[in-house]
């Protein structure tokens, strides 16, 4: 392999890596909300005849939330499992007038950001 070819391979082995931490993340995360979930709908079914219906309708809508916000997590990770099988299919190299480094932009299917490293890794 070429350095360049070397240079392509591990820059693609350490997006897919961040992709998997993301992903990783996002599963941690959705877990959390089942469990809110489930601890939310227990209390209630355990409390029913002692709470008011205001409150009733709070503890619904809360859970109706939670539901909401795994339901968008679980849209993110079957974005972020398409990045995994190919995150990007182009690249363009941007050279500034007078930088002799060039900037490589990837551009994928979904946009991805490295919220650990704070920086966009693939453009849509």
């Amino acid at each position: 392999m070429t350095p360049a070819e070397l240079e392509e391979t591990a820059g693609l082995q350490s997006c897919q890596a961040s992709i998997r931490a993301a992903m990783t993340l996002i599963d941690a995360r959705v877990d959390e909300y089942a469990r809110e979930i489930q601890t939310r709908k227990a209390y209630m079914w355990d409390a029913r005849r002692d709470m008011d219906h205001i409150e009733k309708i709070a503890v619904c809508q809360t859970i109706e939330q939670d539901m909401d916000c795994a339901e968008a997590l679980k849209t993110q990770q079957q974005k972020l499992a398409k990045l995994m099988r190919s995150p990007y299919f182009g690249r363009f190299d941007f050279h500034r007038l007078g930088d002799p480094q060039a900037l490589p932009v990837y551009v994928g299917v979904h946009h991805f950001r490295d919220d650990a490293a704070h920086e966009t890794l693939i453009y849509d």
